[in-house]
């Protein structure tokens, strides 16, 4: 009976935490040389939905996918990391934008959550005053500019005009943006908005490195940051129910491997990085499998979701038995 309520509450902490969250995952580079932009997109949405993150909270963009690109020499299949065989392509991902609907225009729009009337749900930001949205770009960019498909430019400027409309029209309440690209810090140069953290995997004059030659796809499988990145959610798990901050997660990147030095910047927030909790964007696991739902990452999950959203004689119950075993 506890360990229904446990579960119980911390399914319903879970769907309630993340029940105004949004994604927008983008991809903006066309051609199968660019197989490590597709597969830096699709390791975080594979993250994303692997921690309970449902396909109606994420808007996926890319120009096409290269599983099925009759030049990948492993079709239906797409790899992060040369150490492991995992397919990020195995559960059939929905990418929501793609071709010749990939463009600058509705990019932009979809930041300011601009959108036609007849446009698919799937394509909508549809996004209010309560909500908390994680932008994640990869593709090649320049000195204040973002390449959109080899034929078009997205400004900074453009990004920062875009992200004062979402506010001036109550579309968010906290924003980060993760751009893992070269020169990937100029393109934040104009945002003023409120409320707006970002992260860059590159300086101005920096390029973002490619990792991982595999021989068989004869390709560079990710980039060295979002390769880290991804790393950094398999492997630390623990630290994440400890209430990790964002400061630590941006500062941990390793700058020798990077080959650049990331920056990020959080003054237009009231608060510092260090208080701003790490899984207000990114979900921890969790499982209801009762063989496995208590190793030591699971306990951290449960008992703060429990803590936070039972009553004080159901967390008094739920903790003495989480804490017996």
């Amino acid at each position: 009976m506890v360990l229904s309520l446990i579960v119980q509450i911390g399914l319903c902490g879970f769907a309630e935490n993340y029940r105004n969250n949004w994604y927008v995952l983008v991809d903006t580079s066309r051609y199968i040389f660019n197989y490590r932009h597709f597969s830096n997109v699709l390791g975080i949405y594979e993250n994303l939905k692997k921690h309970g993150i449902k396909d109606d909270r994420i808007i996926l963009l890319a120009p096409m996918t290269y599983a099925c690109d009759p030049r990948n020499r492993l079709p239906g299949k797409i790899f992060y990391d040369p150490e492991k065989d995992i397919n990020l392509y195995c559960n059939n991902p929905i990418v929501d934008i793609r071709g010749e609907d990939l463009s600058d225009i509705n990019v932009i729009n979809i930041i300011k959550g601009l959108y036609d009337e007849n446009l698919p749900t799937s394509q909508k930001l549809m996004s209010d005053e309560d909500s908390d949205i994680m932008f994640y770009f990869t593709g090649h960019s320049g000195d204040e500019f973002f390449k959109i498909q080899d034929s078009q430019l997205l400004y900074s400027r453009d990004i920062g005009k875009a992200l004062d409309i979402a506010y001036l029209k109550g579309k968010y309440r906290k924003i980060l943006f993760i751009s893992d690209t070269c020169e990937a810090f100029s393109w934040f140069s104009y945002v003023q908005a409120p409320n707006v953290m970002y992260e860059a995997s590159s300086k101005l004059g920096e390029s973002a490195i490619s990792h991982g030659w595999d021989s068989r796809i004869e390709n560079f499988l990710s980039d060295k940051y979002t390769f880290l990145l991804l790393k950094y959610f398999r492997d630390r798990y623990e630290s994440l129910f400890k209430k990790t901050s964002l400061h630590t997660l941006f500062t941990s990147f390793d700058v020798k491997f990077l080959e650049a030095e990331p920056s990020y910047d959080h003054t237009l927030i009231d608060s510092n990085l260090q208080s701003e909790p790490l899984l207000d964007f990114f979900p921890a696991p969790f499982t209801t499998d009762s063989s496995s739902l208590f190793p030591d990452v699971q306990r951290y999950s449960i008992f703060e979701r429990v803590k936070r959203y039972a009553t004080k004689k159901d967390f008094e119950i739920a903790a003495s038995f989480v804490n017996s075993l």
